[in-house]
């Protein structure tokens, strides 16, 4: 008879049997596991990950998802006793609009008319519980590619000496 207190900590989240061993004699403790669910943690804004759209083409729009993660890298989902985020995406300082898609990922249509190495910004942002008005989190940026698109002979020009 007796009581054994015992800490740990859990990286991922998941549901996962604990059972407990006797250490030195690793005789397992009578009865059946106990199954021990492991929610995400925070919103870690710096873990924001981009999926899709890393390359692109001038002119046509390019589908982003961007996914909220906790420090561990596990998916952040939201439930109705959560607060739920919202995302500012920028691609090279214009705001694009972000759908919610209520699991934790954001959905953007990225498209730019200019053929360079152009900067996104996401910023996560959080209600305020006193407020109800979003705050800013810290961003990430990532780096997308834009390639030059197809080109259209309505709005191809010549110029020089004799045309």
């Amino acid at each position: 008879t007796g009581a054994l207190l015992c800490k740990y900590t859990v990286n991922k989240a998941g549901s996962f049997p604990l059972h407990v061993l006797v250490t030195r004699t690793k005789l397992q403790v009578g009865g059946a596991a106990v199954t021990v669910e492991v929610a995400p943690g925070a919103i870690s804004p710096s873990e924001t990950q981009q999926v899709g759209c890393t390359a692109m083409t001038a002119g046509v729009a390019c589908p982003a998802t961007f996914v909220l993660r906790d420090r561990f890298q596990n998916q952040v989902g939201f439930n109705k006793f959560s607060a739920v985020p919202a995302l500012e995406v920028k691609l090279s300082g214009a705001t694009v609009a972000a759908t919610d898609n209520q699991d934790g990922t954001f959905t953007a249509s990225l498209r730019s008319t200019t053929a360079s190495s152009q900067s996104l910004s996401v910023v996560v942002l959080m209600p305020d519980a006193a407020t109800g008005k979003y705050v800013r989190m810290q961003s990430k940026s990532f780096t997308v590619a834009v390639a030059a698109g197809a080109t259209h002979a309505a709005s191809t020009t010549a110029s020089g000496q004799g045309l």
